[in-house]
């Protein structure tokens, strides 16, 4: 069985939220998801003037329009030139080294959130 995950990371304080998981999300779970984000009292969201997203379908314009009202602009980034097999390994190698290093520094600010303290500094090989 599969499960979807959508998570959120702060870059500025490299705090990591697990927003959501779904066995098959949909249009509606997105902004349901969007506006638990955006809530006012403890909205991961809160103070964010942008979105970063990937280019997947779930991020529809009802999910954009819904980060809009909240303040949040959504931006979608550039497309990654090279091959599928490249991206996929760039992009599971950044993904694990993320949670390698959410785990190893997890706070007791809650079972699903961790408070990144200092900088993370990717080991790249040459």
């Amino acid at each position: 069985m599969r499960y979807y995950v959508l998570f959120v990371i702060d870059l500025k304080s490299r705090r990591v939220e697990i927003a959501g998981i779904a066995h098959q999300p949909y249009d509606a779970w997105m902004c349901n998801v969007g506006k638990g984000l955006l809530d006012q009292v403890d909205g991961f969201l809160m103070h964010t003037r942008y979105l970063i997203h990937d280019r997947d379908p779930l991020c529809s314009r009802t999910f954009r329009n819904a980060l809009a009202l909240g303040g949040v602009q959504s931006v979608e980034p550039q497309v990654i030139t090279g091959s599928p097999v490249l991206r996929r390994k760039r992009l599971g190698g950044m993904l694990s080294y993320y949670y390698r290093e959410a785990a190893s520094r997890r706070s007791g600010s809650g079972p699903l959130r961790a408070d990144l303290s200092r900088p993370i500094r990717p080991r790249h090989r040459s």
